[in-house]
């Protein structure tokens, strides 16, 4: 049986693809970022975050990871400096082209792993578009559903966006951007439910006042990754396997 050289798409060459895919690997990782003001941790964190995961995950889910795409739809903190977002049409079309792709590469089960909560709604869309138009099995994966609990047990809450939980996995999975000491504490804030506003008043948005601030404990980060890693690939493989059967 052929191995696998390397999970990264774009580290094989053509010819290692066409003797992988789908013969012994018919499963691809799509990590789903943005590029959007996350207050303690950098600019790229949704983006760091699914690599991470997808990483970890490859070898365990028989999946070749492709690149990651570090854009995607934003809108309470596009007016901060360094953020830049896509419309959800040319986000929809984007992942539509690079889906047809993978399809005519011999990829037939796709995974849309997301770490921004912008891009749920279209990356839900374009895995049923896949899923018609092309006859593949496909799913979108939100990982900060799950760690719920595990981030009360380690951090005693996750906090919201940039806050513990997220900063944890940034710690864990490139340090470089998780720069302590930097991130400033009137960032931080509890939004109002009957507020909308835009820009949003806080990029680091707890659910708590003072719950699940940015913590960079690196045996703390290392324990919630390992947790969250956990979750997701329970949560996929339970889909995965049911595939299996439909396979046939």
């Amino acid at each position: 049986m052929k191995v696998i050289r390397d999970y990264h798409l774009e580290n094989l060459l053509t010819d290692e693809v066409r003797e992988l895919v789908p013969d012994v690997v018919r499963r691809v990782i799509v990590p789903c970022g943005a590029l959007e003001a996350h207050g303690a941790i950098g600019l790229g964190t949704d983006t760091i975050i699914p690599i991470g995961f997808a990483e970890a995950l490859a070898p365990r889910l028989n999946a070749l990871i492709a690149p990651a795409l570090p854009l995607g739809t934003l809108r309470t903190l596009k007016r901060y400096p360094g953020s830049i977002g896509l419309s959800p049409a040319l986000y929809l079309d984007l992942l539509k082209e690079i889906g047809d792709g993978l399809v005519q590469s011999g990829f037939d089960e796709i995974i849309l792993l997301n770490g921004h909560a912008g891009n749920t709604a279209t990356l839900k869309d374009a895995a049923y578009h896949l899923h018609v138009e092309h006859g593949v099995f496909a799913l979108a994966y939100d990982w900060y559903f799950e760690p719920d609990q595990l981030a009360v047990d380690i951090y005693g809450g996750g906090g919201g966006h940039s806050a513990a939980a997220e900063t944890g996995l940034v710690v864990a999975f490139r340090p470089d951007a998780a720069p302590e000491g930097l991130w400033k504490r009137e960032d931080a804030g509890v939004p109002k439910p009957s507020v909308s506003a835009y820009p949003a008043p806080y990029p680091i948005m707890l659910i708590e006042e003072d719950n699940g601030l940015p913590d960079f404990d690196q045996n703390k980060a290392k324990r919630f990754a390992k947790g969250a890693i956990e979750n997701a690939a329970k949560s996929l493989a339970e889909v995965l396997d049911r595939w299996e059967t439909l396979h046939r």
